[in-house]
């Protein structure tokens, strides 16, 4: 998904890396895209020293489930200890790999009551670690697609690289 809208937007970027839990899934993703880059299967498993292996990160795409903040979803938003435990793992990444660029993607709920503060410290953490940010709220029904769903898009680049501005 976030392959094909990078290329969507101008860019040349190569999957190296991508993590899914359903074979089914994988299957497909290999089928549409081509791809021979290395599925690391459960995010929650992955040895974070195995992604520094990959090299140098251009760019970092992640999302997390929606659940949490979906208005048909459980609204647990930010206490929720799945999603705090997928954070987690994203932030180590994050740390440790020092990727150029993160494109994350999420429902637009996540940035309004009663989530907008948790969505705020989520930005701020990046600041902190020393990224800046840009943001995107659009509808893939805008673009012709069938789903119509609200999505919010953040582009984070670190301080030392050119900013990556998706508004």
């Amino acid at each position: 998904g976030a392959t094909e809208a990078i290329r969507q937007s101008g860019l040349h970027c190569k999957t190296v890396a991508f993590s899914e839990i359903n074979p089914q899934t994988t299957k497909m993703y290999r089928a549409l895209h081509g791809l021979d880059a290395m599925q690391l299967g459960d995010m929650t498993q992955v040895d974070i020293p195995t992604l520094k292996s990959l090299g140098d990160i251009d760019i970092l795409t992640a999302g997390f489930p929606c659940q949490s903040f979906s208005r048909l979803g459980k609204g647990l938003g930010w206490s929720c200890e799945r999603l705090q435990h997928l954070l987690g793992i994203l932030k180590g990444i994050v740390l440790y790999c020092k990727p150029k660029h993160i494109l994350i993607e999420n429902v637009k709920a996540i940035t309004e009551h009663p989530h907008s503060d948790g969505w705020e410290e989520f930005l701020k953490w990046f600041q902190w670690y020393g990224y800046s940010y840009s943001k995107h709220c659009g509808n893939p029904r805008e673009m012709g697609y069938l789903q119509s769903r609200s999505r919010v898009f953040v582009a984070f680049s670190r301080n030392d690289v050119e900013h990556w501005n998706i508004e």
